[in-house]
């Protein structure tokens, strides 16, 4: 991966001051300390205000409190007048930013990002226009261009029984998707060595070796007024940006204040004769999603929706931007104009 000196501010866009910082220093494989020390010694630091902020380093606090902690620090940052808050990190350090956040939605906190990341589907889509590079990093930071976009309240019950409440803005999936990230998010030698020479590289082959070993699971779903339906599922993909995972994107687009929610179903129903998708199948469906053409697929289903749930005969793992969950049933609903982001 190249370096980023000598690399400058996109003056393009208008960006505004950056206030408060939500910082993981561990995204890209351990990567992100790197970034952010390079961040820091730019001349454009002290431009866009990196250097006066104030930081919340996530990646040092423990796991099970990282999203209490998180809520906290806004909170506070919020009653001494902050308004402009980042998220430098990849989608994973997005979700919690936006978690942390919508308690405090009333106060109108304006969030960018940096993308540091590995896949950054934060940054893909949508609004490229408004949008600029910093030290070569992707960035959304127009905070007076900043409007109120859709989340998504995702409600779901763990295997033990305990029920969680959250919100997304970027995307979320079950099945292959879901498992492909889940072995992409594991911290191994292997892994993070190809995270730090080539994203792409170590994307495809968290793909590819899901690709081969995944099973279907059966599971019921239901959206808007359908009736409770019965699949085995390979892939399902409830979303507000249609790309995600690299390159692979729906071909069928959400705004992000349109109050919507993209639902992409690739599986069977349960009373078919077909136990599931085949491998064959699983290659051709990563190939059109490479391309954008995942609703021309044999038992594919993409269509708009405002609220879908899902229910498990077994636990199953639940991806929401980039964050992996275990649970046995989730319910998904459009919470419209949510929170105000930048462009």
């Amino acid at each position: 991966m190249k370096g980023l000196q000598g690399l400058s501010l996109d003056p393009t866009p208008s960006v505004g001051t950056v206030e408060a910082v939500f910082l993981n220093t561990r995204c890209r494989g351990g990567y992100g300390k790197l970034l952010w020390e390079q961040i820091l010694r730019s001349s454009e630091a002290a431009q866009l205000g990196f250097s006066s902020a104030q930081v919340l380093e996530m990646s040092i606090l423990p796991q099970d409190q990282v999203l209490d902690r998180a809520k906290d620090w806004a909170a506070e940052r919020i009653k001494e007048g902050c308004q402009n808050f980042v998220a430098v990190g990849g989608d994973g350090t997005v979700h919690l930013a936006v978690n942390a956040l919508f308690p405090h939605s009333n106060s109108k906190p304006r969030l960018g990002a940096v993308a540091a990341g590995s896949s950054n589907d934060f940054h893909k889509g949508l609004n490229p226009v408004a949008r600029g590079r910093f030290l070569g990093l992707p960035y959304r930071l127009a905070f007076d261009s900043a409007f109120l976009h859709d989340l998504c309240e995702v409600r779901f019950v763990r295997p033990s029984g305990v029920s969680e409440l959250g919100v997304f803005a970027i995307n979320s999936s079950l099945g292959l998707t879901a498992q492909a990230n889940a072995r992409f998010s594991r911290n191994g030698l292997l892994m993070n060595w190809m995270k730090k020479v080539s994203v792409s590289t170590a994307i495809s082959w968290a793909a590819l070796s899901e690709l081969i070993s995944f099973q279907a699971q059966s599971v019921g779903i239901e959206w808007d007024s359908e009736p409770l339906r019965s699949f085995r599922i390979t892939n399902l993909g409830v979303v507000k940006n249609h790309q995600f995972a690299g390159d692979f994107h729906y071909d069928i687009h959400s705004l992000p204040d349109d109050g919507e929610l993209g639902l992409h179903l690739l599986g069977v129903p349960s009373e078919s004769e077909n136990e599931s998708i085949s491998l064959f199948q699983r290659i051709r469906a990563a190939i059109a999603l490479k391309y954008g053409r995942f609703s021309e697929l044999p038992n594919a289903v993409s269509r708009k929706c405002k609220s879908v749930s899902v229910f498990g005969d077994e636990p199953f793992s639940l991806e929401l931007d980039g964050e992996i969950k275990t649970c046995r049933s989730v319910h998904f609903r459009i919470l419209p104009k949510e929170m105000y982001l930048c462009p």
